[in-house]
């Protein structure tokens, strides 16, 4: 399969090599030609705990761009996908397959009504990844993908992905229902990022603080008030024991709104916290910690 990547950051950079790693043929789509200079210089390297891998692949920017687009994988921050896809939508094809591997929900729905026509599929993932420089990618833990339709998609489509995905170092799933694992990666994100953002700290510093501790619970308990109305099956144990799971398990980490906030990014608040608002007021239920931790992310950091 011939894969264009657009957004190439960490898990974007990931996904990349492990692809081009497999033999699929992969081209990156960059932002500008001082980019694609920086690559031309240093190209992509993936860093595991086996080594350092230099994976074959090519690279362009969107103004350069030419010939249709097979398979395109989207890793921009939420906000700028509907940008981001506008600029290379010239290239779509009838048979073009746009995948959405992306931090928080809302968007998935804009991309599917702008273009009625694509095969539109969604994802998320549990993999760890950081970047040491603009194309130095480190993985830094081992999780799992999930992909599934978000419009009409084809048997022969979905038998080509999942052909394709047996062949990465990456564990990697197709599900008959996508937005229930978006859901529950979303309310957990809820649960972490805002607060991680607000109080400038790692993961495992949101169990040091008693009254953080408390927050975190009753906005769980109000984001699983927002699962339950929209019609979403609850995880089979609680949201908070799945969140404090998560942040044991990642306690050394910074999530990327604490990062995007310290230097001065805009965030992804609006499509995580500001979507289970969005949904609360629709479905009737009131979401004052959401709204609480939309509006304090906005004032430090967009």
């Amino acid at each position: 399969m011939k894969w264009h990547v657009l957004g190439v950051g960490s898990i974007g950079g990931l996904w990349a090599s492990n692809l081009a790693l497999a033999g699929q043929v992969v081209r990156l789509v960059l932002k500008d030609s001082e980019t694609l200079r920086e690559f031309d210089n240093s190209p992509l390297q993936l860093e595991t705990e086996k080594g350092f891998d230099s994976p074959k692949l090519d690279a362009t920017t969107v103004a350069d761009l030419n010939g249709g687009i097979d398979c395109l994988l989207v890793t921009t921050k939420s906000f700028s996908t509907l940008e981001a896809l506008r600029s290379v939508e010239q290239h779509f094809t009838d048979e073009t397959k746009i995948l959405l591997l992306q931090n928080g929900m809302g968007f998935q729905r804009l991309v599917v009504d702008r273009y009625p026509g694509q095969t539109v599929i969604g994802g998320i993932t549990t993999d760890g990844a950081y970047r040491k420089s603009c194309f130095h990618v480190v993985q830094a833990g081992r999780g799992l993908t999930q992909f599934g339709a978000l419009s009409q998609t084809s048997l022969q489509s979905i038998d080509q992905l999942r052909s394709c995905f047996k062949l990465l170092q990456l564990s990697v799933e197709w599900v008959a229902d996508i937005h229930t694992p978006m859901w529950h990666k979303l309310a957990i994100n809820a649960c972490i990022n805002a607060l991680t953002a607000i109080h400038l700290c790692r993961n495992g510093g949101l169990l040091n603080d008693d009254k953080v501790v408390q927050q975190m619970y009753e906005l769980a308990g109000e984001t699983e008030r927002v699962i339950q109305a929209s019609g979403i099956a609850l995880p089979a144990s609680d949201l908070i024991s799945q969140v404090t799971q998560v942040i044991k398990a990642t306690s050394e980490n910074y999530s990327s709104m604490y990062q995007d906030v310290v230097h001065g990014r805009k965030t992804e608040v609006e499509f995580i916290n500001g979507f289970i608002c969005e949904q609360g007021e629709m479905l009737g239920v009131e979401t004052p910690l959401n709204r609480a931790m939309l509006d304090a992310v906005r004032a430090v950091g967009g």
